[in-house]
């Protein structure tokens, strides 16, 4: 590929130097994030009236997701014994899970139970 002449650059006109720019301090050391503690004791309440919502709460979605949608399943298919039981169990399982969970949430975090 062809390039024009280079020509040089003019030289800098005589006077004062330019003004230094300031030279701003290496970024300071930012606090640690704050993190909200999580209440055991909201999550159980959540997943007590809407299985799985305990876990959303927690931050836990996927796994709250599936506790929803396998109680919602259950129950539409309530004509067998055999789902209602299935049912409870999931909202049983929610309920303690939603709990252990914004305790586990608690101690990886430093915080109290």
């Amino acid at each position: 590929m062809a390039q024009g002449p280079q020509f040089p650059l003019p030289p800098s006109p005589p006077g004062p130097p330019a003004p230094a720019q300031p030279q701003w301090p290496a970024h300071p050391a930012y606090p640690a994030p704050v993190v909200a503690r999580k209440h055991p004791t909201v999550s159980l309440l959540c997943s007590l009236f809407v299985p799985g919502v305990g876990q959303m709460v927690n931050g836990e979605t996927g796994k709250g997701v599936l506790m929803l949608a396998g109680w919602i399943v259950c129950w539409l298919l309530f004509l067998t014994l055999v789902t209602i039981l299935i049912a409870i169990g999931i909202w049983v399982w929610a309920m303690v899970d939603a709990y252990r969970g914004a305790e586990r949430w608690n101690v990886a975090h430093g915080l109290p139970r």
